[in-house]
């Protein structure tokens, strides 16, 4: 698969979850393990379209591991690729650079990007890795869990809080702090 083929596929997958109803399949619940972010073997995270594509795949098929890796990393960490799981083809972009003759003889440089696709699969769909790749859901807190000295301090600093949305942010412009529902 080419680079703008899987960009087409990408683009074709949200657009048929966006027209089938889902309002936003790729954005991730608040409590999603992994802090939500599609991740390398080794923790880094995945960056541009690759993190759409994840989120959007990982929802589809039900995958709550936020952990990737080929087929051979599978095997360096002593797991087995189930038979019949499918890979999902992410994107690898990479700057170069080549010598140059200008038609006045001068020497100089020209950059450029080069696009490889390869494939990998979903921690949840190898047997045998180690328990770092295990998914565990992020523990969710009753509300009678509330830590009321701590709650108590937040009100008597009369910050104006909000609670709405996936994220915790503060809005400088209208000085407010905006926590996902508890």
């Amino acid at each position: 698969m080419t680079a703008n083929d899987l960009y087409k596929s990408v683009t074709d997958s949200i657009v048929a979850q966006l027209e089938a109803g889902s309002l936003a399949p790729w954005r991730c619940p608040w409590n999603k393990s992994g802090g939500g972010l599609p991740l390398r073997h080794n923790g880094i995270p995945y960056r541009g379209v690759n993190v759409f594509w994840l989120w959007l795949t990982a929802t589809l098929k039900g995958h709550a591991s936020p952990y990737y890796m080929t087929f051979q990393q599978a095997r360096e960490y002593g797991g087995s690729v189930r038979k019949g799981e499918k890979a999902t083809p992410v994107i690898f972009c990479q700057p170069m650079s080549k010598g140059v003759t200008a038609e006045d003889g001068e020497e100089g440089r020209e950059n450029y990007w080069i696009a490889r696709s390869y494939n990998v699969f979903n921690a949840q769909q190898i047997d045998g890795l180690p328990d770092r790749f295990d998914a565990r859901p992020a523990a969710t807190l009753d509300p009678s869990q509330r830590i009321v000295h701590a709650e108590t301090y937040v009100a008597n600093t009369g910050a104006k809080i909000e609670h709405a949305g996936y994220a915790a942010y503060y809005m400088k412009l209208s000085d407010k702090i905006n926590l996902p529902p508890f």
